[in-house]
Parts: structure tokens; sequence; C-alpha cells
């Protein structure tokens, strides 16, 4: 968001006037990436036979990574060829793994992030908690009380 609480300027059909596309997505913890997508379109359509066999795709561009106590996260609707990892790479808290896009069964650009007990989308979702977040409200910005995001929140890191 932008210091009036805009989360876009102009005509909200591109993606480049959303605030959020292109940001950097950063690992959450230390763990090493199971799978990932990059080749789907920022335009937020998708063929639903598509992810019959492939759950994950309905994310569209997506990053898998197994954290070190075997939970799994996801981050999904990245941008477009923004994936800098690949399966087996180990990856840090706080590194680069890809940008905020549009692509999958998306309406605009932002982030879906799930922590699950399995690797896929048809895994249990599991409780997540994050440090060093601030949660925007309007103008308003406050540090996150107890680390819990809810759906729609809109957040940024510290």
């Amino acid at each position: 968001m932008d210091a009036q609480g805009r989360r876009l300027i102009g005509d909200a059909a591109r993606n480049e006037n959303h605030l959020s596309f292109g940001l950097p997505v950063r690992a959450p913890a230390d763990g090493v990436v199971v799978e990932t997508e990059s080749g789907q379109t920022d335009d937020g359509k998708f063929d639903p036979a598509a992810f019959r066999n492939c759950p994950n795709l309905m994310l569209g561009n997506h990053v898998v990574l197994r954290r070190g106590d075997g939970t799994f996260s996801i981050f999904g609707h990245l941008k477009q060829g923004s994936v800098t990892v690949k399966a087996g790479d180990r990856v840090t808290a706080g590194q680069t793994v890809a940008a905020v896009g549009n692509s999958g069964t998306s309406m605009f650009p932002h982030l879906h992030y799930q922590l699950m007990d399995g690797p896929t989308m048809s895994a249990e979702g599991v409780p997540s908690a994050f440090t060093g977040l601030t949660r925007l409200r309007g103008e308003a910005r406050a540090p996150l009380p107890g680390g819990a995001i809810d759906s729609g929140d809109v957040v940024e890191s510290r």
C-alpha cells in the first residue's frame, strides 16, 4: 500500500498498477524446496482440468518448501518467470524465492501463503504465526499482534 492507503493506482485490470505486483516473496523459515512452477501467465485464467492431477496448479506459479519441523509452506499466484529456486535447493529464512504475481485462480495480484502437513493443496492446513510484520489498515500501521494473519490482511515486513 502507498502512503494514501491505496493498493493500486490506475486501471485495476493492469497487473503493473497493483502496488504488490512484482514485490519479493521471501521464505519464512529454513527448508528444502520440493516443488516449483513458474511458467503460468499472470492473467488469472486457469483450466480446472489442469490441476486434476496436480492440485498445486490451482495456485498457478508456486513454490513448496519443506520446513525443518516437517511442515510445508506453499507460496502461490507468483509472477510468471520470477521463481528463483528449484526442487532440491536449500533456502534460508528471509531468502527471496519469487515475486508476487497474478497466476492461477487469482482475481488480482497477491500472495497466497499456506502452511500444511503435506506438500499439496489436498493436505491439511496447520496454524502459522509470523514475527516482524506490520498490519496495514488504511493509513494505520501497527505491529501484528500474536503473529496471526487473517484472510484479507495486508501486511509488510518491518
